[in-house]
């Protein structure tokens, strides 16, 4: 067989034998090898230990200098999250999701999880030890691809109820045949990846919150436990992170408002319903005073339309059947006319 590997710089390496992207990266240089988070072949994401076929492939391997690398650090950390919540509470837990997140200001990552118990801000000292735990032990992460029934039976086998129902989503909506599962330990878990070559490449990491969140957004579903963290590749980005969380808090506009006492909420009023006191009438007049004038400066003409409209309106508009559910109920008059008042 013949292997050859484009690399950024322009030069080639060529095999006549199997090869996995951390060999390439070892025969580069083994400083490199030791640095590899991930790699990019032809373009796709992929583990380090992704073995390279046969033909010419473009090869980029990533390291905590890329931007891809994070979300793979991330990621991992919510496996091993995953893994440690699993060993500390009992087979009886069952985790469903945990994404990485790369835009979101305060997290990195969450995972979502039915547990036999409730848990609080005050267990995640606790969870975040195992993990510690789970990190030091340098756990290899192996990547397995099975065919969907293989994978449905070992998901069922762990009781992950949630994890068989994702599967047969799966093979409904997108006709999978194969599944990759990713296992540390005796810790398995679905996922596309890729993730980190061992759990010992995390260095840094925090978990900062919990949370309720319905079963794929839908408050018909079961209630679980979200668990937020975040992962950076040292502690001095870690703890830098941490100090902006803090900072932004102190800034937090619900907070600084109730201090300068531009608002007021009132349980008799309803959550997220502020009362503008006179200080925070005068803001709120002169940012709609600079707004009009900008739309006037730039040739916009105002009109004003009713506070409601006819059920037909919406009907016709389309908007109805989406947002039936989120609107405020329908006013029905005695002729039997309905109207709704305007969602935005």
């Amino acid at each position: 067989m013949s292997v050859t590997i484009r690399l950024p710089d322009g030069n080639e390496k060529k095999y006549d034998h199997p090869v996995e992207v951390i060999q390439v990266a070892e025969d580069i240089s083994p400083g490199l090898a030791r640095a590899a988070m991930a790699a990019e072949l032809d373009g796709k994401l992929c583990d380090t230990s992704t073995a390279i076929a046969e033909g010419v492939h473009e090869l980029r391997i990533l390291t905590n200098k890329d931007d891809e690398s994070l979300e793979v650090l991330r990621h991992t950390t919510a496996h091993v999250l995953a893994q440690a919540v699993t060993e500390l509470f009992g087979p009886e837990v069952q985790y469903t999701i945990g994404p990485a997140l790369t835009d979101d200001f305060q997290y990195g990552f969450y995972y979502d999880f039915s547990l036999p118990q409730s848990i609080g801000i005050e267990d995640l000292a606790k969870i975040e030890k195992k993990m510690k735990e789970i990190i030091s032990a340098k756990l290899p992460i192996e990547r397995i691809v099975l065919p969907v029934d293989q994978a449905k039976e070992q998901f069922e086998k762990l009781g992950q109820d949630y994890k068989v129902e994702m599967i047969n989503d799966l093979v409904t909506n997108e006709a999978v045949e194969t599944l990759s599962l990713y296992k540390q330990a005796d810790f398995v878990d679905m996922c596309r990846g890729p993730h980190l070559g061992n759990t010992g490449k995390i260095k840094a990491f925090k978990l900062l919150s919990t949370a309720g969140a319905y079963w794929r957004g839908d408050e018909k579903n079961q209630m679980l436990t979200r668990i937020y963290g975040t992962a950076f590749f040292d502690r001095k980005e870690l703890n830098a992170h941490i100090e902006r969380i803090a900072e932004a808090k102190k800034r937090d506009h619900r907070i600084i408002g109730k201090q300068l006492g531009l608002f007021h909420f009132s349980d008799a009023v309803g959550p997220g319903l502020p009362l503008w006191k006179p200080k925070g009438a005068v803001i709120r007049r002169e940012l709609e005073d600079w707004l009009r004038g900008e739309l006037i400066k730039r040739g916009y003409d105002s009109v004003y339309t009713p506070h409601i409209g006819k059920l037909e309106l919406y009907e016709t508009s389309g908007h109805y059947p989406y947002y039936e559910h989120g609107l405020f109920p329908t006013i029905q008059l005695e002729d039997g006319s309905g109207y709704l008042l305007k969602p935005m």
